[in-house]
Formats: structure tokens, sequence, C-alpha cells
């Protein structure tokens, strides 16, 4: 439309190489899920998340950058950064910030499905 080229890149920065099979299948399946979107990629990149963002951000040419933030439990909080604070401060590309629900929203979903279902 306005002579400009659109497109969405999702990606998921691996540091645990470990979950990165896992990652790989949730990808196909998602490729799968938006066959014939030519403006969504879904790629894997190896990496510690803060060193590779910017990067990758810069390299597609990206006006913005979302994350999921991930709630934590207290011990995490106090052992590990936060990883949506280290990319803020070391891009210069704007971060947009989306809270994770998911969980809440299975357990949501499954309480619909069990009285749908229930045999009472």
């Amino acid at each position: 439309m306005w002579g400009v080229n659109r497109a969405i890149h999702c990606a998921h920065i691996s540091e645990n190489k470990e979950k990165e099979l896992l990652v790989k299948k949730n990808i196909v399946l998602l490729s799968n899920a938006y066959k014939g979107q030519e403006m969504i990629n879904f790629e894997v990149i190896s990496g510690v998340l803060k060193k590779v963002i910017d990067g990758y951000a810069t390299s597609k040419k990206a006006d913005i950058i979302a994350m999921m933030s991930h709630k934590r439990s207290f011990v995490a909080r106090l052992l590990a950064s936060n990883a949506i604070k280290d990319v803020a401060r070391n891009t210069s590309i704007p971060l947009l910030v989306i809270k994770d629900n998911w969980t809440q929203l299975n357990d949501e979903v499954e309480e619909v499905l069990e009285f749908a279902y229930s045999t009472d």
C-alpha cells in the first residue's frame, strides 16, 4: 500500500539449547497456522537476549521491539536480571512491553470446558 515494505518478524532468542527444540517445534506450528501470510516470519536465534536483540532488530530495520513480560517468582527476581530492562537500556528502538497472562487465560478456558463438558 503506500510503497512501504511491512513485515512482522517474530524471533525467539534462545539462551538455553535444551529448550531450543521445543521452541522450533512451536515455530513450525505457528508457521503452519499463518501459512500464506508472507509478511509474518518466525525464527529462533541463539544467544544472550540483551546482546543480540538490538542487532537483530536493526538488521530487520524494525520500527519497534515488542516483548512479553513474564511473571517471575521472588527468588527469580533476586537472582536474575530483568530482560526487559536490559533490552530497554541497550537499544535506541522503541520498546513495547506486553503483559503475559497466558497462564490465566488457559485456566479460564479449562474452567469453561470443564463446565461445558461436565457430566453432572
